[in-house]
């Protein structure tokens, strides 16, 4: 069983849609049901996540966390828009309650903040009506004009943190940094250029290592249908 709700609320100036404070707040209840197998304890779940980018596997990963009864998420988010600038944060908040055989209970949480600047004379939109980011228009679509003016240009810095190790769960605590240069067409479709440095550390040995750190340069063609 799991239930999930979301209540957001945006503050907006009169007359200015490039101005505007977004304020959200989300819950979510569930309680695991995993396929039990001999000496193993029927309720188990398991939370994961890969860097802002495309891997082969999961680089923080609790594994499946046997024993698991019930759990609760709360998140909380934040958007502030003025004009050209966009500042963003979340945080999500996790308590997992375990059968007392296995271990106490567990808390995790992650959280992320970044900041946007468009170079062009664009800015963020917003639907007031769905409570979520809107399509960028840019003013001078690609394929009417030179390369260089055409769509908007828009740069980025993005800080995330994420804490999947709690007692005798080391699913690891990561942080990372990424830099970006985004390049919007068309409504739907924008290139992105990402620089990513990170580390993770009080991870479950791999190949002997509980820590270490990484770099990644990535671009991403996206096509919005």
């Amino acid at each position: 069983m799991e239930a999930a709700g979301r209540l957001a609320h945006t503050l907006f100036r009169p007359r200015v849609p490039s101005r505007y404070v977004h304020l959200a707040l989300a819950l979510n209840y569930a309680e695991p049901d995993g396929n039990p197998r001999p000496g193993r304890a029927k309720n188990e779940a398991r939370f994961r996540t890969e860097p802002e980018a495309r891997t082969d596997s999961t680089w923080l990963d609790t594994l499946e966390i046997r024993g698991a009864s019930q759990y609760g998420i709360l998140g909380l988010e934040n958007v502030i828009n003025i004009g050209r600038f966009q500042f963003c944060t979340e945080c999500m908040n996790l308590w997992l309650d375990r059968d007392p055989a296995r271990g106490d209970e567990i808390y995790l949480w992650g959280a992320y903040f970044y900041v946007a600047y468009f170079l062009t004379d664009h800015f963020q939109p917003w639907n007031r009506e769905l409570g979520i980011i809107e399509r960028i228009e840019p003013l001078t679509p690609a394929g009417k004009c030179a390369w260089t003016r055409c769509g908007a240009w828009q740069i980025a810095a993005r800080w995330s943190f994420a804490d999947l190790t709690d007692g005798n769960i080391q699913g690891g605590v990561g942080q990372s940094v990424t830099l970006a240069l985004n390049w919007y067409w068309t409504p739907r479709t924008r290139l992105q250029f990402n620089a990513l440095y990170g580390d993770i550390s009080k991870h479950f040995p791999v190949d002997g290592e509980t820590f270490g750190n990484y770099a990644i340069i990535g671009t991403r063609v996206m096509l919005d249908f």
